[in-house]
């Protein structure tokens, strides 16, 4: 029995690395630039020398693992307000926060962090956003725990000014640890409909496939959202990651919110590379560096395998970018805890076998004609002013062993500017291979979480299909796993 949740992060997106804050009415020792990440907050407390903080009642027999004010505090505190409440929690001098941004940014609201490890929080605060120093919103709230959501849908604002009022125990000091800005919400089966997650590898290296998470979210208008593309959303199952995604599109259609969400390479496809001359030859790993450094840190993707290469690469989309070196170096998309990352392609691992008991009936193979030739163009570029010019020469692999009366049947591959004499016969190889195993093969099973890439074969009535490598996997979520599982579909896909 499955247990399906979706955690949608309706923050704005980004805003965290945009932020900085500056404060009034702080301690010392405060150290409110961590207010965005917050710190780990020691779990035992600490011996504040705020009255009634310290009962001699045998809760704190763990004295020992408690630190005192002053005793290495700037890593244990982001903001402690200097004075201390009244008897009846109130702050005189209303301590205040100003987080300013880089760029306007809209949120459902802002979500504080006090101190949890006592349990103590500002039990009155004034949130203000502001967008050019004009004014766009303001309340008044209530905390009642530790960590407390302002709910208000803000748009374009570029500073919020916190204000904090009163303290839920009187003589303390106001502590805050972290804002963010929006709000994480765990959704259930009853709150979407119609939800599909779609992975995708090319085992060739000749296309750079998005996965995508498809969903319906049911009634939204009981809480404020900000549907903003690149809002992060996770799949679980119990307490296993199925993929990580964020938000492309969002259309609203009768009572429903109808999300299509991205993996990490779907979002490469909007961020723009300036290209790269590597033509004295350069690792892989550093044109992968040089290519990821367009993006931000969340969407980064693993290593690809060390080698070094030469050519260039053209103005375009990182997504497009990364295809390019992923065909050069024959690394192909994986799973890593959930996420789309990069790997080398598994042709000697355990062999995943979906027996008659987790295969549905309908099972099949199909078969693609032999591969008569593979050609791959390697490139020789140098540079004409603001042009490229290239010498192509053509590396192939023949097949000898056909009938006379064989149908031709040729792959060509032009589209690699990383290819060359260094490369170009050992991609043909890798390549023929691959064409050359013929055989894809289609099944719905009782899904186990194989990941893509990995090696797998299906029950059919006549036993069971041939070893092929996953390249996709189209799952229908539901209290039980069902997936569409495909293998070396390239393999037909490319025939023609």
């Amino acid at each position: 029995m499955s247990k399906i949740t979706v955690t949608y992060s309706d923050y704005a997106p980004d805003a965290e690395f945009e932020a900085t804050a500056s404060c009034t009415g702080q301690s010392d020792f405060s150290t409110p630039e961590y207010l965005t990440g917050g710190v780990y907050q020691f779990p035992h407390g600490i011996i504040s020398l705020e009255p009634g903080s310290w009962v001699l009642d045998g809760s704190r027999d763990d004295a020992l693992n408690f630190i005192s004010v002053g005793s290495d505090m700037e890593s244990n505190v982001v903001f402690w307000s200097d004075e201390m409440s009244d008897g009846k929690g109130r702050l005189s001098s209303a301590p205040t926060i100003t987080i300013n941004f880089g760029k306007q940014y809209s949120s459902s609201g802002i979500s504080i962090t006090f101190w949890a490890p006592l349990k103590e929080w500002c039990s009155r605060i004034n949130v203000k956003w502001y967008r050019n120093s004009k004014l766009l919103a303001g309340q008044d709230y209530q905390p009642d725990a530790p960590t407390y959501f302002c709910s208000k849908a803000v748009d374009g604002y570029d500073k919020v000014i916190i204000a904090l009022l009163e303290t839920n125990l009187p003589y303390r000091r106001a502590k805050v640890n972290r804002f963010a800005y929006g709000i994480e919400r765990i959704l259930t089966m009853d709150d979407i409909s119609g939800p599909r997650i779609t992975f995708q590898t090319s085992l060739t290296g000749r296309r750079l496939p998005v996965s995508t998470f498809d969903f319906a979210l049911r009634n939204p208008q009981g809480a404020e959202y900000l549907f903003q593309q690149q809002q992060s959303v996770v799949v679980r199952d119990g307490s296993d990651t199925l993929g990580r995604f964020y938000v492309a599109t969002a259309k609203e259609k009768n009572d429903e919110v109808q999300l299509r969400c991205h993996d990490n390479v779907g979002l490469l496809s909007d961020v723009k590379f300036p290209g790269g001359d590597y033509t004295t030859g350069v690792s892989s790993t550093e044109i992968l560096g040089s290519i990821m450094s367009c993006v931000n840190y969340q969407l980064r993707l693993a290593g690809v395998p060390e080698m070094t290469l030469y050519g260039i690469l053209r103005p375009q989309s990182c997504r497009d970018a990364l295809q390019q070196l992923m065909l050069a170096t024959g690394a192909v998309l994986v799973d890593w805890h959930g996420t789309t990352s990069i790997g080398t392609l598994d042709t000697t691992g355990t062999v995943n076998r979906f027996g008659p008991d987790r295969t549905f009936p309908g099972a099949y193979s199909e078969s693609a004609p032999e591969v008569t030739e593979v050609r791959v163009m390697a490139h020789k570029y140098r540079r004409n002013g603001e042009k490229w010019n290239d010498t192509p020469a053509v590396y192939s692999i023949k097949n000898h062993n056909l009938p006379e009366n064989a149908k031709t049947r040729v792959i060509e591959i032009s589209e690699g500017t990383l290819i060359d004499s260094h490369n170009a016969q050992a991609i043909a190889q890798r390549l023929y291979n691959y064409y050359n195993s013929r055989v894809a093969s289609t099944a719905t099973v009782a899904w186990d979480k194989s990941p893509r890439g990995s090696r797998a074969t299906m029950a059919t009535k006549k036993g069971e299909t041939p070893v092929g490598n996953i390249s996709k996997v189209e799952i229908k979520l539901s209290n039980t796993l069902v997936a569409t599982v495909y293998t070396d579909d390239e393999v037909i896909t490319d025939a023609t």
